[in-house]
């Protein structure tokens, strides 16, 4: 069963008539704020560690590792900034899970 949106929710906590009691608005507005948190944190970590990804990936596969007289625009050519970027959004999606799972 999938959740009701949240703006259906609060129409039915506020029903002057026909209320429901706020524990499910609550219950929902603890989650989002958890959610919130875990991102901020998240993010705020991926965006710590670009120094050290970036260094690693230069010196890596992508980088020098194979030629160590690669030029940045060897790696640009070789869509090295692309795979940066997708590497860092999906150490972002692992830093946000492993805050999220430890009750951010």
């Amino acid at each position: 069963a999938k959740a009701a949106p949240m703006d259906e929710i609060i129409r039915e906590v506020i029903d002057i008539e026909h209320g429901k009691p706020p524990a499910v608005l609550k219950m929902r507005l603890l989650a989002l704020k958890r959610w919130v948190l875990a991102t901020i944190i998240g993010s705020d970590t991926a965006i710590e560690s670009v120094a050290h990804e970036l260094e690693e990936q230069m010196r890596g596969d992508v980088g020098m590792k194979n030629d160590p007289h690669r030029k940045l625009r060897d790696y640009i050519r070789d869509d090295g900034h692309q795979l940066f970027h997708q590497h860092i959004r999906e150490l972002r999606s692992i830093k946000l899970a492993d805050v999220y799972a430890h009750g951010a």
